[in-house]
């Protein structure tokens, strides 16, 4: 299980993310998942911005069929779990 963490951790960090706070592999799947939330985001923010909402709505919409909303603010988009 370790060999299988150190590979993955490394592998992550070749891909450019953060994992350096991650002290057991327990907290990988929680770490992996927010920053692959916040990808999302980010991806959809810059399809809002070029004008392509089918695609940007689609994301939204699927989240939200996963218990994520997206919330709209002049300070960018924020997401949260449904309760």
């Amino acid at each position: 299980m370790r060999l299988l963490y150190e590979r993955l951790t490394n592998l992550l960090g070749v891909l450019g993310f953060d994992v350096a706070e991650l002290e057991a592999p327990e907290r990988l799947e929680d770490a992996l998942s927010e920053q692959l939330l916040n990808l999302l985001v980010e991806v959809r923010g810059q399809l809002r911005q070029r004008r392509i909402f089918d695609l940007a709505d689609l994301i939204r919409s699927k989240l939200s069929e996963l218990g994520i909303l997206l919330e709209d603010t002049p300070q960018g988009t924020r997401w949260r779990r449904a309760d």
